[in-house]
């Protein structure tokens, strides 16, 4: 499958990782969303005392660890987002656009938890942000003690009002939110 000189042009950049190659080097557990090292052939090295070396050292072990927020790792020199080689793994191909987790939890690689989506549809998914005091994504306190309401839709924020109650801008924003296709999940804190 893989000669010496494709290994070569995958370290160098010059081929792109395909599905039959992923599945060749790792093995993932669609229920944990693990991804482990397999053994290698002797046909992925280029000299004879890396072939076992590498084996000893890596077959049968986590292939991807956690950064700061996604699992990453490499794959013959280069880096890779596991959830993306998980989504060439089971489906063939390389995503379109992004990958979205949908229970928010970006180190949750199990399958059923991923989903190919647009850059768009991905931030219709998104968590509550850190700074966001009155615990709702998309409203605020004013300085006069009102909460205000806004969401931003094609790059663009639209205002919803201005509420006398949270309870009144939440309302406002979660009708929104339904009626511009966001998530039901979107701005859930973790």
């Amino acid at each position: 499958m893989v000669s010496p000189a494709d290994v070569r042009l995958l370290l160098e950049g010059g081929r792109d990782l395909e599905a039959r190659d992923v599945r060749e080097l790792l093995y993932y557990d669609p229920d944990t969303g693990l991804l482990t090292w397999k053994w290698r052939d002797r046909k992925w090295f280029c000299s004879d005392w890396g072939w076992p070396r590498w084996n000893t050292r890596y077959a049968g072990k986590p292939a991807f660890v956690c950064g700061r927020r996604y699992k990453r790792g490499g794959i013959l020199g280069r880096l890779y987002k596991a959830s993306r080689i998980i989504w060439l793994y089971m489906t063939g191909s390389w995503p379109e656009g992004e990958i979205d987790h949908k229970n928010h939890i970006c180190s949750d690689d199990r399958y059923d938890n991923l989903r190919g989506v647009s850059h768009q549809e991905n931030s219709r998914n998104q968590r509550l942000p850190s700074d966001n005091h009155s615990g709702v994504c998309g409203v605020r306190r004013c300085k006069n003690g009102k909460f205000r309401a806004e969401i931003r839709v094609d790059d663009k924020s639209i205002t919803l009002g201005r509420y006398d109650t949270l309870v009144g801008a939440k309302k406002a924003r979660k009708t929104a939110e339904r009626l511009y296709g966001f998530s039901e999940s979107h701005g859930v804190a973790l």
